[in-house]
């Protein structure tokens, strides 16, 4: 491995001084073929890579590589478990395993149903499900196409929202009616009858592998495969849709009596039991909804957040107007009204409160892993998680019709029915002329980099290969500036490991000072109780205020580096790397990393506003739970800023900073940013600046960006 006091090959790269230039006049093509500062014994050439690569993304148009011109069709479904929603909605690119959030989304296609569709759909198996009347539409997710319709049965008209289970769509009619149809042969599998004057009034849900819904007397209890009767309770009054959490379920009931309550149930010996209830004091009531222990209800204009086993936490109330609907993020609840959007913390705090300039439609917001989505007097907004704020409003073209919409997020898609029109919205939609080359460079341009590493990656099988625009590295365009000075970002603490747990800190830093400046920190100010990735002269190093481990190799100003650390926990084992050269070292054990409430972590900055401001750039930090190997570090390494990470499953912070503080790791540590701004950070991966071989091949290229049109010079680089 090369010292990375010598290592400064970037420049190389980006000069144009080529080995040899062949220019292709006919195509206005240029091949260039140019090797890295390697051991020449061991350089190969191989001019027509690049050349051949680019031709075929010229000559395959979006539409003959997906089937139609939306470019999502590329990616590959995930089964979708309607048992997450509304509560956690996929995020509008992380569904797809790639990217950000949906960031003023494109709209996909609009289909047309002959009657109103219920207030939310269902999205699985690559298809929408939508209730329109007294038929189910069954659409293809990515071109809006029809696939078939499904009748509700008795003439009766579909009521409540539908859901799937096992490939069995499960909704139910007027005539008080629950049936079970394969949705791929259309036949029926079974039905039940809830009885006359009991009709079902709330969305279907798959709960604890039970379907469950409430109806006009209490809430059902039914096996989603057969249709047999689970169990049944009998509440007296209109029951909402029904949550589940740590074996009870959460049930509450809309009706001016002393029945109006937060019940909660357990099933045990074939019967439901209430084990406790509380009072909700006002009209109307909303779902419950359940995270980290506690439930959150709406009632008139408060919401009541209790513990699962009916404490009281706390009621705030001023929401304005009435709640009409709760639901949960992975950092607490949001509650919306019809004048506002409000987000409160488990133990009842507010943290913020956006008003809309449009009546909020009578649904629950929709989140993902970084913004929450509502519909608002015919619009379509997309809210920053954290702080409320908004972000986007996209018009729904004028056909918005009275009634009321969630939004369903899957496959890196937005799903919306209003009125009589379902929406669909995705994060990027090419023309449908354009080639593949075109589409690649646009996504770029438009903060879509994610879709396009992994199509690169994944229809062309190349890992070896990137796009550059106009000699910038295409995916990197942007990355977080900080000033020094006062700027930094704010992030949440939800699930960052504590007291001596192992963990992984890694980030990509360009630095264009050098003293003693914070990459991430965590923790409360006080000795062995913080936890940080910083560089002290220069020198990467791992401290807990007072203790730590500095690395052996040097950085230098106005260069990119990969830093990081991976602490192995009870035997205080400490690594810290530089561009994959590692030192070690031990602390014994950690006495703790405490986190309070007063102290976040921050990105750029020490914890508590204590300065240490990072000069220059930061991208693509990943936390982790777990002491990652060397042989996953290096592949870290390898993949560059704005890789994927090598363990989701352990992953608790992943922030690419690639022109917004999202956390995409789905701990929704989503950032606040102070005085941080985005732009070209002059980045090239690790794998070709370390290459043997490299060749790349040019063509100018009309492309649109921020919506001007402009000529672009897009070259495709491939490397060895």
């Amino acid at each position: 491995m090369m010292d990375c006091k010598k290592r400064n090959m970037k420049a190389f790269i980006f000069t144009l001084d080529a080995v040899f230039a062949l220019v292709v006049a006919s195509a206005g093509i240029s091949i260039l073929l140019y090797g890295t500062l390697a051991n020449q014994s061991t350089y190969t050439s191989s001019p027509t890579q690049a050349y051949g690569l680019m031709q075929g993304m010229l000559q395959t148009s979006v539409v003959s590589a997906s089937g139609s011109s939306y470019i999502g069709s590329l990616v590959p479904y995930q089964n979708v478990s309607t048992s997450s929603w509304p509560q956690y909605g996929h995020d509008a690119q992380l569904s797809s395993g790639v990217g950000a959030a949906l960031q003023t989304p494109y709209l996909l296609y609009a289909y047309t149903a002959p009657a109103n569709i219920l207030p939310s759909v269902v999205v699985d198996g690559g298809f929408v499900y939508a209730a329109a009347g007294n038929k189910i539409y069954m659409i293809n997710a990515t071109t809006g196409a029809l696939r078939s319709s499904l009748p509700a049965g008795n003439g009766a008209s579909v009521v409540g929202v539908p859901a799937i289970y096992k490939s069995i769509l499960l909704f139910a009619n007027a005539s008080n009616y629950v049936r079970g149809i394969n949705v791929y042969n259309s036949v029926e599998q079974w039905n039940f009858s809830t009885g006359p004057g009991n009709t079902v009034i709330t969305p279907l849900e798959i709960e604890n592998n039970y379907l469950a819904f409430g109806t006009t007397n209490g809430f059902y209890l039914l096996n989603p495969v057969n249709g047999t009767l689970v169990a049944y309770a009998n509440m007296l009054a209109p029951a909402r849709a029904p949550a589940y959490a740590n074996g009870e379920y959460l049930v509450s009931t809309d009706f001016p009596s002393s029945q109006n309550r937060l019940y909660s149930y357990v099933f045990a010996g074939n019967a439901l039991s209430s084990v406790w209830n509380v009072p909700l004091t006002s009209l109307p009531t909303t779902s419950p909804s359940v995270l980290a222990n506690t439930v959150g209800v709406g009632s008139g204009n408060s919401i009541y957040i209790l513990t699962i086993g009916g404490s009281m936490v706390a009621i705030s109330a001023g929401l304005g107007s009435t709640a009409l609907g709760v639901s949960a993020y992975k950092g607490g609840y949001y509650v919306q009204t019809a004048t506002g959007l409000y987000n409160f913390a488990t133990n009842g705090n507010m943290i913020s409160s956006q008003p809309t300039p449009a009546t909020l439609q009578n649904s629950t917001a929709s989140e993902s892993q970084s913004d929450v989505y509502v519909v608002a007097g015919g619009d379509f907004r997309g809210y920053g998680n954290m702080l409320g704020k908004l972000l986007w409003n996209v018009s729904l073209q004028g056909n918005y019709l009275p009634g009321y919409s969630s939004v369903a997020l899957a496959y890196g898609n937005a799903y919306i029915p209003d009125g009589n029109v379902l929406y669909a919205f995705g994060a990027y939609k090419p023309q449908p002329n354009d080639n593949m080359l075109q589409t690649l460079a646009s996504m770029y341009l438009n903060g879509q980099g994610g879709y396009a590493n992994y199509l690169l990656g994944s229809v062309y099988n190349s890992s070896n290969a990137g796009i550059f625009i106009n000699r910038s590295y295409a995916p990197d365009l942007e990355t977080a500036q900080f000033n020094g000075v006062n700027s930094y970002i704010s992030t949440g603490t939800a699930g960052l490991p504590l007291g001596s747990s192992p963990r992984s800190v890694f980030a990509w830093v360009y630095p264009t000072a050098i003293g003693t400046n914070v990459i991430f920190c965590y923790g409360t100010i006080a000795p062995q109780e913080l936890s940080q990735l910083a560089m002290i002269g220069g020198y990467p190093r791992f401290g807990i205020d007072g203790y730590g481990v500095t690395g052996n190799y040097i950085m230098s100003p106005n260069q990119w580096y990969f830093v990081g650390y991976t602490y192995a926990g009870s035997n205080g084992i400490v690594t810290v790397y530089l561009n994959g050269q590692s030192t070690s070292g031990s602390l014994g054990a950690l006495a703790s990393t405490v986190l309070s409430a007063t102290d976040p972590s921050n990105i750029g900055e020490q914890s508590s506003n204590n300065g240490y401001f990072w000069p220059g750039s930061i991208a693509d930090v990943q936390v982790y739970n777990i002491s990652l190997s060397q042989q996953q570090v290096m592949q870290l390494y390898q993949g560059g800023a704005f890789g994927m990470p090598v363990n989701t499953k352990n992953l608790k912070l992943w922030m690419p900073l690639d022109g917004n503080p999202s956390d995409l790791s789905g701990a929704t540590n989503t950032g606040a940013p102070y005085g941080i701004s985005y732009s070209a950070s002059n980045y090239a991966p690790p794998r070709l600046l370390n290459a043997y071989q490299v060749s790349r091949a040019s063509i100018p290229l009309a492309l649109t960006a921020n919506g001007v049109s402009r000529i672009y010079n897009v070259s495709v680089v491939t490397w060895h």
